[in-house]
């Protein structure tokens, strides 16, 4: 069985009180995970808005989540990738 660290964010306090964003991506990671025979290590739970140059900076569980990604040498599972950015990414 392969690893994996899930990270889930909300934007607003209200939305992390309501519990239900965050209950709906730890479903859908669980739900992933367990299809595809993977064991989530450790989940971390951030409320943050993903938007801004600084995001990264404001936002220290994807720091950690990241950082024990590279340690495990595993993923970083998100139900939805805008839970990582709001910006669009540039091309390469």
């Amino acid at each position: 069985m392969s690893s994996a660290v899930a990270y889930y964010r909300v934007s607003t306090q209200r939305q992390g009180r309501s519990g239900l964003g965050i209950e709906a991506q730890r479903a859908a990671v669980a739900h992933f995970a367990e299809a595809e025979g993977i064991d989530i290590i450790q989940e971390f739970t951030e409320v943050e808005t993903g938007k801004g140059s600084d995001a990264l900076d404001r936002r220290p569980q994807l720091a950690a989540a990241l950082a024990l990604a590279r340690q495990a040498k595993c993923p970083v599972i998100v139900a939805k990738l805008d839970r990582l950015s709001r910006e669009p990414l540039s091309p390469a």
